[in-house]
This record gives structure tokens, C-alpha cells and sequence, in this order.
């Protein structure tokens, strides 16, 4: 099964998630990454590191950098044809930059694989990430529920999907979401497109992976974020949310600072303003005065 991590610049969530992936058990399965275009030297240092990283640990890692910034959806598209084609597998795997995971995901994983009912049946994907945001259907099995709908953090998709989306846009837009303004995201193309296929969204019932990052192309930090990975990773989930923290706590700081730069501007702008009409009331009463 091919895994595919693509990444723009999140040096501080990168590094972390590369090391925890490594640890994981990824037994024969490659590592595809593709960088795009990442510009902070931190996270430049951290792909750098790979080379390092990976021989201690012996996963396949494959690394590309894009020439030119394709964007985020673009980017896993575009980059999921490329190792589908190259490898001719039937499913891709899809992770993220900010991520931690369960040291037996991918043997998870590979099993419900391995199961007749899951060859027999219509799968879309099949998702490791149980949010909370994405409502159960019904159950599937022991290990697995129907969802209504999947994000891409860990999931594996059926790789015809990939090719089945606008070429051109690397998805398709859509305006039925709750502003009325077209919108487009390559997870949601998968989801639109099994709704049309009749073909299933499955999700294990406990989470193998946990996000480490609030913010992202399709996040502003206003969606849930769940804590919910599995109990044996207790240790790495109270890193990630150390992390998290420091990571938040960091960027509010730098925000709060912007905001403050920016109300003295807006102050500063506004008495220079003032001062201006000042200026001109007084030319104009000397001139009044001196008629």
C-alpha cells in the first residue's frame, strides 16, 4: 500500500510528524512526499533530515520537491496520480504534516484490507481519523462504521477517484455549502463522487492517527479537534498537545503583536489625519485674520 504525505512549509508540526511516522510500523509500504515549495528553513531542514531520519528506521522514502507552488489540493491530486501511475496501486493512502500516529496504523489498516467483505463491497476509502465533524452512518463491522463523510487526514482512497476529478482544477467546484459561494476540496470531491457511485465511506471506530495542528488550507482553527486517539498512545497524544499548545500559544502571540502594530498605525494614521485638518483650519483662520 503506497502512502502519501504532502507538505508546505509547517516546520514546527514537519519534524515531529516525520518522526512519529518513522517509528510507526510501515513495513514494506513507500513513503511518498511531496514538498511544495516549502519556504521556511526550518521546515527545509526537516526534509533535509529524511536522509537521516529514514535508514534508522528503514521505511521506503521517496522525496520530491515541486517546481512551482501548486496549492494544497492541487498538490495531492496532481501528486496521488503520479505514485498511483507509478506504482499501479489500487489504493492510496493520504497523510498529513501534522500528524502523530499509532505505531500499528498501517498493519490496521492493511487488514480491513484483507477482509472479504471489504473486497466484495463498494469502498470508497477508509478513513483512521474517527472526528467527530464527520457523522457515523451506521456500523460496519467490529472494527469499522459507515460514515456520511470523510476528511483527509489518513485515509485510504480508491485510486480511480484521483483520476475521475477535473483535470485542469485538480477538483471540481461546487456552491451548495451554507454561504452559497463555490467552494472546492479534493477530500469532499471523494465524498461527492461515492455518494454518486452508491460506494461506501468507512471509518475505524477508534483513531489510529491524531491531528497536531489546528490550522491548515480548509482550517482556520474554528473546527473540532478531537483528542481521540487510541489509549495506547496516551504518551504521544500528551506530546501532541504539548505541542499543540506551544504552537498556539506562539502564534497568538505573534497575531497579538500584529494587532497591536496594527491599532498604533490605525492610531498614528488617524492623529496624522487630524493633525492635517488641524493644519488647514489654522492656515485658514490666519488667513481669516489676516484679510
Amino acid at each position: 500500500m503506497e502512502i502519501l504525505l504532502t507538505t508546505f512549509n509547517r516546520a514546527k508540526y514537519l519534524t515531529p510528524s516525520l518522526r512519529s511516522l518513522f517509528e510507526s510500523d510501515l513495513g514494506d509500504s513507500t513513503l511518498h512526499i511531496y514538498d511544495d515549495c516549502s519556504e521556511q528553513p526550518e521546515a527545509l531542514e526537516a526534509l533535509d533530515s529524511i536522509s537521516e531520519l529514514a535508514p534508522l528506521f528503514n521505511p521506503q522514502v521517496k522525496l520530491h520537491k515541486n517546481k512551482v507552488n501548486l496549492g494544497c489540493d492541487k498538490n495531492i491530486t496532481i501528486s496521488a496520480r503520479k505514485v498511483i501511475e507509478e506504482t499501479g496501486c489500487d489504493y492510496i493512502v493520504t497523510t498529513d504534516s501534522d500528524t502523530v500516529y499509532n505505531k500499528d496504523w498501517l498493519n490496521f489498516l492493511k487488514a480491513q484490507f484483507e477482509k472479504d467483505k471489504i473486497k466484495s463491497d463498494g469502498i470508497a476509502a477508509i478513513s483512521l481519523f474517527n472526528a467527530e465533524a464527520h457523522r457515523v452512518a451506521g456500523k460496519y463491522d467490529d472494527d469499522l462504521n459507515i460514515k456520511q463523510s470523510l476528511g483527509g487526514m489518513t485515509v485510504a482512497v480508491k485510486s480511480s477517484y484521483f483520476f475521475e476529478m477535473d483535470e485542469t482544477a485538480a477538483f471540481t467546484m461546487r456552491s451548495d455549502n451554507s454561504d452559497g459561494k463555490p467552494w472546492y476540496c479534493w477530500d469532499w470531491e471523494v465524498v461527492y463522487r461515492s455518494m454518486d457511485k452508491g460506494e461506501k465511506l468507512l471509518c475505524s471506530n477508534k483513531s489510529y492517527v491524531q491531528h497536531i495542528g489546528k490550522y491548515g488550507a480548509h482550517s482556520r482553527g474554528d473546527g473540532s479537534w478531537e483528542k481521540n486517539m487510541i489509549a495506547d498512545n496516551n504518551q504521544k497524544i500528551e506530546q501532541s498537545i504539548e505541542l499543540l499548545l506551544s504552537v498556539e500559544t506562539s502564534r497568538l502571540k505573534e497575531e497579538t503583536q500584529e494587532e497591536v502594530i496594527y491599532e498604533i498605525n490605525a492610531a498614528v494614521t488617524t492623529l496624522e489625519s487630524i493633525q492635517e485638518v488641524l493644519n488647514e483650519e489654522e492656515s485658514y483662520i490666519d488667513k481669516v485674520l489676516n484679510v
